[in-house]
């Protein structure tokens, strides 16, 4: 299962992904600081059609 979160944030998206344990797509402007946290950053339509 996928999580798809659209504005997750720095650390929201750190905090989703390691409660559920499942992959995290995370969608953030500041997406260099996202990715640096493992997590694979899409754009919004991506994110909104998974």
């Amino acid at each position: 299962m996928k999580i798809g979160i659209i504005g997750c944030g720095v650390m929201g998206g750190a905090i989703a992904g390691f409660l559920h344990g499942e992959e995290l797509i995370g969608y953030d402007t500041n997406y260099e600081k996202v990715e640096a946290l493992g997590i694979r950053v899409v754009d919004s339509v991506e994110a909104l059609v998974i």
